[in-house]
Order: structure tokens, then C-alpha cells, then sequence
């Protein structure tokens, strides 16, 4: 609980890694959050760590898509944003 209401922890990135990883998976859901992080990594390896991010969110759509069939086209979808974007 905080002050402004529950709020919901995933640790389901949680794990003992670069710590550029951590830093790129913030700055993809809060780009201004690099601005108060102490001594960021540098902007290629976060860019190289967040295209590795996205191609990890890919794939694991393929896993949910397994148990929930209807979300095979939302995959797929993603595989080729991944494409798009790299």
C-alpha cells in the first residue's frame, strides 16, 4: 500500500543481471525516469539492452498465445513490430 493506493509489484524481471537491463526496462515504460537515475548506463548499450527487452515481450506472447489460442495474432503482430522497430 502507498499513500496514493495499492500498487502492484512484477518481479517477474527481477533477477541478479546487468544493471543496464533494469535501467532499459524502466526507461521503456518512463523515458523521464532515466533523469533521476544516478549514473545511467550509456545510450547504445540501453538501446541494445531495450531491443533485447522487446524481443523477449515478443516471444513471450508466443508462450501466452499457447495456453490462449486467441492470442496468436497479437504475437505474430508483435514479432513484426519487433522488425519493424529494430
Amino acid at each position: 500500500m502507498t499513500p496514493d493506493g495499492p500498487r502492484w509489484l512484477d518481479f517477474e524481471d527481477t533477477w541478479h543481471g546487468p544493471v543496464a537491463w533494469d535501467v532499459a526496462c524502466l526507461a521503456m515504460r518512463s523515458p523521464e525516469s532515466l533523469r533521476g537515475y544516478p549514473d545511467p548506463p550509456d545510450e547504445d548499450l540501453l538501446a541494445a539492452y531495450s531491443r533485447l527487452r522487446r524481443l523477449f515481450a515478443a516471444c513471450w506472447q508466443f508462450v501466452v498465445a499457447r495456453r490462449f489460442p486467441e492470442r496468436l495474432a497479437g504475437a505474430r503482430e508483435a514479432v513484426d513490430e519487433y522488425f519493424r522497430l529494430s
